[in-house]
């Protein structure tokens, strides 16, 4: 991309790519096999995100509770 992107002196970071540079670029796609495997590491993932924000609501409630029977 650095050799076909254009960057103007008040837009530092944003690439200006012309439509023709764009689609005479070569993109490489993981085959099928990798594909599945990216898959599977990111289910799991996310999987593990919403065991976490389970666990952490169930710490927060008991948090409440504990607290709770401090202060009767």
């Amino acid at each position: 991309m650095s050799d076909i992107a254009d960057e103007g002196a008040r837009n530092h970071g944003l690439l200006n790519v012309s439509i023709t540079d764009y689609f005479n670029t070569k993109h490489r796609f993981p085959s099928m096999a990798e594909q599945k495997v990216i898959a599977k590491m990111l289910n799991a993932i996310t999987e593990r995100e919403k065991e976490a924000i389970v666990l952490g609501e169930c710490y927060r409630k008991q948090k409440q509770f504990l607290l709770r029977q401090m202060f009767i």
